[in-house]
Formats: structure tokens, C-alpha cells, sequence
């Protein structure tokens, strides 16, 4: 288990998703203290990816698309 720094693989994910985002009205609205997580730092990526690539899929036909990131501790 190990300490995870949850903004930091919240950009990444964003980066690694700007290929579907490319044209989008999206409006990313990302806590900026989101708290420390605890696990598998590659488990908990995919697990958010995943959570992610799923609001940007069911959102396509929203104008803007608005996805919100949000942590409590």
C-alpha cells in the first residue's frame, strides 16, 4: 500500500484523455486539495481513469459537459 497523490493522477488522467476531450465544451471542475489516498497507486489510476472516461462518454451530449472531482477524507 502506498501513499497516492490524487491531483497529481487526476492530471495525468486529464492529459491522457485529451485526445477525447479535443473539440469538447468540457468544464473541468477538479477540487484542488484533493485529500491523499491510500493503495495501489496503478489500481486506484485505472479505477479513476475508468470513472472518468465514462463521465466524458455519457456527457457527449452535453454542451458544455461538466465534470466535477470531488474528495472528502
Amino acid at each position: 500500500m502506498a501513499r497516492i497523490d490524487m491531483n497529481k493522477v487526476m492530471e495525468e488522467i486529464q492529459r491522457g484523455l485529451s485526445h477525447q476531450t479535443e473539440g469538447r465544451d468540457i468544464e473541468w471542475r477538479v477540487d484542488p486539495e484533493l485529500p491523499i489516498a491510500w493503495g495501489d497507486p496503478s489500481l486506484v489510476r485505472q479505477a479513476m481513469f475508468n470513472l472518468v472516461d465514462n463521465a466524458l462518454k455519457y456527457s457527449r451530449d452535453s454542451n458544455p459537459a461538466i465534470i466535477e472531482i470531488t474528495g472528502s477524507k
